[in-house]
């Protein structure tokens, strides 16, 4: 079987696990958190913050340290009308654990939830725009 990431590969699409900060352990009293930051391929990711920033984006993480969490972004064009764009999140979850997360458009408050149980995969729609292909979305997984 085909695993997602190979197949948003095909399709053209980045995998971003998370901003750089998030392959560092962060305890779960940091203070100050921000939401990880991914796009379509079109458009250049400008994660909130750097681990020396003090601010950090907190992740789940599997026994052995890695994210257990990875997103991808695709626009895909409507069959009856090519210049109408569905704006999709594919979510992976690597770890047992039932994870949460709220997916927004970058900077707004247009957002989605997703569920995704463990070693789940799922497809949602973010929104859908006239002529935009490439977008930015940013994500926060609920603890």
């Amino acid at each position: 079987m085909t695993s997602l990431i190979s197949k948003l590969l095909a399709i053209g699409t980045v995998l971003l696990p998370t901003t750089g900060s998030a392959w560092m352990r962060v305890s779960q009293d940091t203070p100050s958190q921000r939401p990880g930051v991914g796009a379509t391929q079109g458009v250049t990711v400008t994660p909130y913050s750097s681990p020396s920033s003090g601010t950090y984006t907190r992740r789940h993480l599997s026994p052995n340290g890695t994210v257990c969490v990875y997103l991808g972004g695709v626009a895909r064009p409507f069959t009856t009308n090519d210049k109408l764009f569905n704006h999709w999140i594919s979510a992976e979850n690597r770890c047992s654990d039932r994870i949460r997360i709220k997916v927004c458009y970058y900077a707004t408050t247009n957002c989605i939830d997703m569920n995704l149980a463990g070693h789940e995969q799922k497809e949602a729609i973010l929104g859908t725009l006239p002529a935009v292909k490439d977008f930015r979305y940013e994500y926060q997984e609920q603890f």
